[in-house]
């Protein structure tokens, strides 16, 4: 009886390893590393709308997601001296799960300058990696 019970244990434990690295396999398929674009790049000129002068030193803020989400972020940057401003690409590392719907983000873009009106747009993703581009009014 005593050799019949190690016979069942050996062949018990590598039943019991197979189920489980085929456990562990499946569980981790559909999950792997991916870096996700926070933040695609945001460039433009900001110009007197009635001069078409740049408006050197506006400051413009970019905020995307929702605020309290995990995705919230803010950013701010001035423009140059011919009204150029640039928000580079941000990036991070995170765990895609599939099946996950890629991030589209959302944002909004804010121009404020000294004397002139501040100017406010929505921004959804066919407005990210292209120029957008503000003829800011002055105030009366």
């Amino acid at each position: 009886m005593r050799r019949r019970v190690r016979r069942v244990i050996p062949k018990f434990m590598a039943a019991a390893r197979i189920y489980l690295f085929l456990a562990v396999l499946t569980t981790l398929c559909a999950c792997f590393p991916y870096r996700y674009t926070m933040t695609p790049v945001i460039q433009g000129t900001a110009v007197d709308s009635q001069t078409k002068q740049p408006i050197v030193g506006g400051k413009v803020r970019l905020t995307v997601g929702r605020a309290g989400s995990i995705y919230f972020r803010s950013f701010e940057t001035t423009t140059d001296q011919a009204g150029h401003y640039l928000i580079p690409t941000l990036k991070a590392w995170g765990v895609w799960v599939m099946p996950q719907e890629p991030y589209r983000p959302h944002g909004k873009l804010i121009y404020e300058a000294p004397g002139f009106q501040t100017f406010e747009k929505d921004l959804d993703p066919s407005d990210f990696n292209r120029d957008i581009n503000c003829e800011l009014k002055k105030l009366p």
